[in-house]
């Protein structure tokens, strides 16, 4: 993979690390937790497969997606609110 394209994914990863901490508004102290550890794995995926670009850009697709489905699932059934 060319490294811009490698500092890209890192770039998108770390913004989506960025809105697992802003979480923190909404949500309790363990779903950050959690989803925090979850951004760290994917970070891991992509240190591991740096070589192919699809992994390196699908990690902070995955980590945005998993974000937004646990505040829609807390807000709905678990009462969270800002």
């Amino acid at each position: 993979m060319h490294p811009a394209l490698l500092a890209l994914a890192f770039f998108l990863h770390a913004a989506a690390g960025f809105l697992v901490v802003v979480g923190g508004l909404i949500m309790p102290v363990w779903a950050v937790a959690v989803l925090g550890a979850v951004w760290v794995g994917l970070l891991v995926v992509i240190v591991l497969k740096r070589r192919q670009a699809s992994w390196a850009f699908l990690m902070p697709l995955v980590s945005i997606v998993l974000w937004f489905v646990a505040a829609f699932l807390g807000d709905a059934y678990l009462d969270w609110s800002a």
